[in-house]
């Protein structure tokens, strides 16, 4: 019911002559459209939990529940409103010991899916307290009754389910939009790679936005090659945790050219990818890279993304040390400005600065290399780096270099010494020790230098490591 229309029959009611029980007790007299449409206010955007009889009485203070709390009409309007019913979430921590057997699951999940008539479906569970060895799989049972109805899916539970609905007949979720699986693997004995895919019931989701595919272990290789021409409207995708071929996730992403976001953990067990060949995606605007390998540098010469905004790259090896080029080049063909976060790169300090120079928005960036200090410092000190600079972790080798330039650069302006960095925050480590840094007569005269940056806003840590 449109917003107009329940408020015609709302002051229709309030303008005709009412009675005095009405007067007193508006909420007893009130049609029932108006009350459903104050019940659908209530709960806008809030999922339904189970409840069963005799349950505990917090969970009856939830709506809609406490709705039918009010009175019996209350009641019988809120049990007979399709809009109140058609999300369902059911977290572990709702279920109680009795309710965690799948006979009681899937009675509750059941009861909840057939009080929303045929209304499109949004359905989000937790199965982390069910033991996968012990009791049937409740997953088949629940969703292929209703396939045709879901919108959004968010499942976690073990593997050993969650396998059991990927291979389902194709076209069940014709009009899903948003899909996320959890799996959790701690089942698991040994470090065999188990490769899983969306072959059948997922790939055919014509309608799907959204995929997150997410695991807790690091045998679990994600093969999505079933959907390089299915899911045409995919616009956000989150692979983590699940290792991806280099080379398919870039044939992946070739297929889905209208991706807005995208997060990959990429396979660092796969021999090294092959160059030459460009994947351009237009209107990718997010991308966060999770890799450990010699297929670092390859992975970003392939990569065309001129909407990029924002980068995560994500390595603990020397992967980045051999990829400054490619990462340069990268950043060269994206047009637009970018937030590099959480990014650990092992990088040349003339390259460090013509990073930095150029049209980047760093947020968070880490440089453990003991080769920069150097030039780095010295461009510090003339304040040629990124003034957008958000926070900058370095390990340098020189603490008197640094400190020389601090009390150089504070030297030259008593009243803005912090603009030697034009930093937010800065957390600088030194190979030295503490002992020799607390020496340093240029340690000493760093204290009464201090104070003044933090009045400037500025949070600059020297740490000895």
């Amino acid at each position: 019911m449109s917003k107009e229309i329940t408020e015609t029959i709302f002051y229709s009611h309030f303008n005709s002559e009412t009675t005095s029980l009405s007067a007193l007790r508006p909420h007893e007299t009130l049609p029932v459209e108006i009350l459903a449409e104050i019940f659908l206010h209530c709960v806008e955007g809030s999922f339904v939990l189970p409840l069963e009889r005799g349950d505990r009485f917090e969970r009856r203070r939830q709506l809609p529940w406490a709705l039918g709390r009010v009175c019996s009409r209350w009641k019988h309007v809120m049990l007979n409103e399709p809009r109140l019913w058609n999300r369902v979430r059911i977290p572990h921590s709702s279920l109680s010991l009795q309710e965690c057997k799948t006979n009681h699951y899937v009675n509750m999940t059941e009861l909840l899916f057939s009080r929303s008539g045929q209304l499109p479906l949004i359905y989000s569970t937790s199965l982390i307290g069910f033991e996968p060895h012990k009791e049937a799989n409740p997953l088949p049972n629940l969703l292929i009754p209703y396939a045709n109805r879901f919108r959004e899916i968010s499942v976690q539970s073990s593997y050993f389910w969650l396998r059991s609905i990927l291979h389902l007949s194709s076209g069940l979720f014709e009009n899903l939009e948003r899909l996320t699986l959890a799996f959790h693997i701690h089942y698991f004995n040994d470090n065999t790679i188990t490769t899983i895919s969306l072959n059948d019931a997922f790939s055919a989701s014509c309608r799907l936005q959204y995929l997150r595919l997410e695991a807790r272990h690091d045998t679990i290789l994600f093969d999505p090659s079933s959907m390089y021409m299915s899911c045409g409207q995919l616009k956000d995708v989150i692979f983590q945790g699940l290792l991806v071929s280099p080379a398919k996730g870039l044939r992946f992403l070739e297929h889905h050219i209208n991706l807005i976001e995208c997060t990959l953990d990429l396979d660092h067990n796969v021999t090294q990818l092959a160059t030459g060949r460009q994947v351009i995606l237009s209107q990718l605007k997010s991308l966060t890279l999770r890799i450990e390998n010699n297929n670092f540098s390859a992975v970003l010469a392939s990569l065309t993304l001129p909407s990029l905004q924002k980068l995560a790259v994500e390595t603990h090896g020397l992967g980045t040390w051999w990829a400054q080029d490619e990462l340069l080049g990268m950043l060269e063909r994206s047009s637009c400005q970018l937030e590099l976060f959480h990014t650990t790169l092992y990088i040349q300090a003339e390259n460090l600065i013509t990073l930095l120079e150029g049209m980047v928005t760093i947020k968070t960036f880490s440089v453990p290399s003991s080769t920069i200090p150097d030039a780095m410092m010295v461009a510090m000190a003339r304040n040629e780096l990124a003034p957008s600079l958000g926070a900058l972790y370095c390990i340098i080798g020189s603490v008197n270099l640094f400190l020389n330039l601090v009390e150089a650069r504070w030297a030259q302006s008593h009243t803005d010494a912090s603009s030697f960095f034009g930093l937010r925050a800065a957390t600088v480590y030194f190979r030295n020790t503490r002992n020799a840094i607390t020496s340093s007569p240029a340690w000493v005269r760093y204290q009464t230098l201090q104070p003044t940056f933090f009045q400037q806003g500025r949070d600059i840590v020297l740490t000895a490591r």
